[in-house]
């Protein structure tokens, strides 16, 4: 009968050190734990701040501002912001209203298009921007253009400066802003036989300086006067146009 009770006795002993061997271990804390549970953690501010990250370098400046600002202070939320800030003005659609060879410059996010109207038809070519510490943006050169610095002045005026394979900037090019439009344009066509007086509205040719109408038994003739040129209409269709001068 006492062995039986010694025997219990013993269990009952290992089994209450089972328990305060089992209880006395600590859960590991964050500091232990590897770095990419770590990261997990923080894991929806880093998602969003990534996303925002990606955004910005899209050129979606609109979406990635508002999300930088919901992070606040996390990590370098506010640089983004304030690197948005600079580029905002920057977009839209701009023109430099010269009267021959008129140039259209849109840009959107990081990306700038220059077209040049001729009367042969419009003509473009795209290139990246880049952002400078001093708020201007370059921008990069392609076979037809060279690379350019541009900036918004404080009268809100694009100046577009081209850079020369010797490193010099030009005076440049002075652009007003015509929309905040970053729509990609319809090209212009030149006038062509067969078109109607809308068409040629819409073309490169625009608007006539003066119309001289002449009407016959066989219906109404016009000629539409341009300084590069003559059109002539019958009964509202092109049948001949006349360059006198190519731009």
């Amino acid at each position: 009968m006492r062995k039986k009770a010694f025997i219990a006795y013993l269990l009952i002993i290992l089994i209450c050190l089972s328990g305060c061997d089992h209880g006395g271990e600590t859960s590991p804390t964050s500091d232990d734990l590897p770095s990419s549970v770590n990261s997990s953690i923080n894991s929806p501010s880093e998602s969003k701040y990534l996303n925002a990250v990606e955004k910005y370098e899209a050129g979606d400046f609109a979406t990635a501002v508002v999300m930088f600002q919901e992070l606040g202070e996390y990590r370098d939320s506010e640089s983004y912001i304030e690197n948005i800030s600079v580029m905002m003005p920057y977009q839209g659609t701009w023109e430099d209203g010269a009267k021959f060879l008129p140039k259209t410059i849109v840009i959107s996010g990081w990306e700038l298009l220059y077209i040049n109207h001729h009367s042969s038809g419009d003509t473009e070519d795209s290139f990246d921007l880049s952002l400078n510490d001093d708020g201007s943006v370059n921008s990069s050169g392609s076979s037809a253009l060279l690379p350019a610095v541009l900036l918004v002045d404080e009268n809100g005026q694009l100046v577009y400066r081209a850079v020369q394979k010797n490193g010099t900037v030009s005076d440049g090019n002075v652009f007003d802003k015509k929309s905040d439009s970053t729509d990609h344009p319809e090209l212009l066509v030149a006038p062509e036989i067969g078109m109607t007086e809308e068409q040629v509205i819409d073309s490169t040719w625009g608007y006539p300086e003066k119309k001289n109408k002449t009407t016959t038994v066989n219906g109404t003739g016009e000629q539409w006067v341009y300084s590069c040129g003559y059109i002539y209409f019958d009964n509202g269709i092109v049948e001949a146009i006349q360059e006198t001068n190519s731009n």
